[in-house]
């Protein structure tokens, strides 16, 4: 699951609307605990992947 996703805004104008990095932070997938538990609920898996999309010198689609 993505948990945070940080697009350089600044390559904006340099790439003519699209950027040169973005970083990810993905998560493994957590259900909710129920409404009512009773024990503590689990607690959320931790994070196993972060990374850098773009090699930083080209111009890249955001939707990418």
């Amino acid at each position: 699951m993505l948990r945070d996703l940080q697009v350089d805004k600044a390559d904006y104008a340099v790439c003519n609307g699209k950027v040169l990095q973005a970083n990810y932070l993905c998560c493994p997938a957590w259900e909710a605990p129920p409404e009512e538990p009773k024990e503590p609920p689990p607690p959320e898996p931790p994070c196993e992947t972060t990374g850098v999309l773009g090699d930083g010198t080209t111009c890249e689609d955001p939707s990418a």
